[in-house]
This record gives C-alpha cells, sequence and structure tokens, in this order.
C-alpha cells in the first residue's frame, strides 16, 4: 500500500536506530552549518527538511498538511481489509450452518486401511440424520444385512416368533436399531465439532499475534506506531528550530502545520529513506487496525473449516417422504403378523 507522507511517499524499511542516527546527523550538520554560514553544505546532510512551505496559497503549510491527509484517508480505505474480514467471518458462520443443516463429504475419521490412512466421509447433520432414517425405513438394497427396511424386518421378525425364535426377534432388530444409531451418530460428528472448530479459529487468532515467538514482534510494531508519531513532532520541533534560529522566517510561519504534518503524515529524516510514522500513513497504527491487522486475522480464522467442503446437502425434511411412510403401515398386514 502506498500512502502520502510529509513530504514525497517513501519506504520505511530501515532500522529505527538508523532512523534515529540519520536524523541526528541531519540536524547536527544544520547546527555546525548556522555557526559557521561560510561553510559549504556536506552532500550528505544537504537540508531537504518536511517542512511545508508558508505562504498566502497554502495558508501557512495548512492546505498541504489536509490534502495528503485526504490521501492517505483515502488510501487507507482503499486498502482496507475489514471487509475481507467480515467475510471470513460470515464465512464460517454459513458453514456451522450448513453443517447443522446437512452438508456433503464432510471428514469424519481417519482409519488406517492396508498401512495407508484413508478419511471416510459423511453427511451431516438434519441431512444426514434424515439418509440414515431413510435407510432404516425402506432400506438398502444392495445391503439388506444392515439396512432391510422396516417391510423386510417385520416380515422376518414375524417368521422368528411363529417359530418361536425370540432370538432371531432381538437379533434382526438389535442389528437394525443398532446400525441405524450409527449412522445418525456419524451425522451428529460434525455438528458437535462446531465448538471445537471455534476454539482453534480463536487460538489460531491469538497465536497469529501473542504467539510463542510472535509477541515481541507484536509489541514492538505496536509500541513504534504510539511513539514514533510523537518522536516525529520532536524531531520536526527541532528542525524548526535550527532553521528560525538560522533566519528562516517561513518555518515560524508553518511551524504549527508542520508539526502537524509530522503528527499525521509522518517525519522523513532528511536525506534518508528513513520514516518516523504519522497516524495515518503506511506502518500506522491505523494501517495497522485498518489493513495489516485485519487481513492477518481473516488469514487466522480459516483454520477451523479448512477441511469443509462447499457443496451443501439437502435439509433432512426433503431426505424424508412422509407419505411413503404412511403407506408402508396403511394396510397394517405387517404388523398384524406379529402380534
Amino acid at each position: 500500500m502506498s500512502l502520502v507522507l510529509g513530504s514525497a511517499p517513501t519506504g520505511s524499511g530501515a532500522t529505527r536506530t538508523s532512523r534515529f542516527a540519520a536524523a541526528g546527523v541531519a540536524l547536527v550538520g544544520a547546527g555546525l552549518i548556522l555557526v559557521n554560514p561560510a561553510a559549504p553544505v556536506p552532500p550528505d546532510i544537504q537540508h531537504r527538511y518536511v517542512h511545508l512551505t508558508a505562504g498566502a496559497d497554502d495558508f501557512m503549510g495548512w492546505s498541504s498538511v489536509f490534502e495528503r491527509a485526504g490521501e492517505n484517508l483515502d488510501a487507507l480505505f482503499s486498502n482496507s481489509n475489514i471487509p475481507a474480514l467480515l467475510e471470513q467471518i460470515g464465512g464460517n458462520l454459513t458453514d456451522y450452518g450448513q453443517l447443522i443443516i446437512g452438508m456433503e463429504n464432510v471428514p469424519l475419521d481417519v482409519r488406517i486401511v492396508d498401512g495407508e490412512p484413508m478419511t471416510r466421509f459423511v453427511t451431516s447433520g438434519f441431512a444426514g440424520v434424515g439418509e440414515a432414517l431413510q435407510k432404516m425405513i425402506f432400506g438398502v438394497e444392495s445391503d439388506p444385512f444392515k439396512y432391510p427396511g422396516l417391510e423386510t424386518l417385520f416380515e422376518r421378525m414375524a417368521g422368528y416368533a411363529a417359530d418361536g425364535n425370540a432370538f432371531g426377534v432381538f437379533n434382526d432388530l438389535n442389528l437394525w436399531t443398532l446400525y441405524g444409531l450409527e449412522d445418525i451418530g456419524k451425522a451428529m460428528a460434525p455438528v458437535l465439532s462446531i465448538p471445537a472448530r471455534m476454539l482453534e479459529n480463536l487460538s489460531s487468532a491469538v497465536s497469529e499475534f501473542v504467539g510463542p515467538l510472535d509477541a515481541w514482534s507484536f509489541i514492538k510494531e505496536f509500541s513504534g506506531t504510539q511513539m514514533e508519531p510523537l518522536i516525529g513532532v520532536f524531531y520536526q520541533l527541532a528542525n524548526t528550530i535550527t532553521q528560525a534560529v538560522g533566519g528562516d522566517l517561513n518555518a515560524l510561519l508553518s511551524a504549527p502545520a508542520d508539526l502537524m504534518n509530522a503528527l499525521i503524515n509522518g517525519w522523513e529524516v532528511p536525506d534518508t529513506p528513513n520514516v518516523f510514522v504519522g497516524l495515518l500513513n503506511d506502518g500506522s497504527i491505523f494501517d495497522a487496525l485498518l489493513v495489516d491487522w485485519p487481513a492477518r486475522l481473516a488469514e487466522a480464522l480459516t483454520v477451523g473449516t479448512a477441511d469443509l467442503p462447499t457443496n451443501a446437502a439437502s435439509a433432512a425434511a426433503d431426505a424424508v417422504d412422509p407419505g411413503a411412510f404412511l403407506d408402508l403401515f396403511g394396510s397394517g398386514d405387517v404388523l398384524s403378523g406379529l402380534f
């Protein structure tokens, strides 16, 4: 992101120590020139100060301050990652809702098959429960042992009952119930994982800023955004005093605007790429709040739902036809055989 500084946009990649040293060299050099006006200006400290030019057309520097502040604000809002963060939060909530309603191909667990890990997938939530009930009620032709369906089940149980085989009646009923409950439990497992997914995202977000290897970087970054605007103001004040002592009346006229400019838009160390950030330019607290930190948060919040597919299954209400269920018992012939 390219934001506008007190004079011209520059990078801020140098260390804080080098910025202090460069600023000190520039100001000391200016003082030496004032003590000995005839001395030539050393080439490495020629004064390209960042104070604004005072004059009627510029309202003693204030026009430039507001212009640059406006450009910085425009850049901040144009590059803001707040919408991306809100989109990610909304996407996570949508995923949780789809897990409850029903999502196809949700990872269930990982099993070792022939020495290789194999992931099993299920349909989650109400849709998965609906599929399980449909198998229990209507059966699965390709797997009649697990899912015989109620009609076949009752026929078998009626036969066992007619032969006086209580074990056969209980065994078939038990298998039908257990396999059905297993499928219902598998469908509900991803729903029960939602709190863990939320905590995983929370942990990822916290670790992004204050993790074991990141806390010190965050402290330095945050403290820098708080201290540098004031440090830049003091350097600008020293710069203004140095120029005023040398007889530059424009420095006095533009001093309030120069100081405000250093506070808001940053202060550039003369003749160097080093910058003390202000409140609005690149690397400032508002740049962190609107651009950098939201982007990092949005990325961290992808962890908990990264394994979920995007296709949502139908709701459980569409999985079972109530009319077909009632037709199964319409004649009462099957039930009459049991009792």
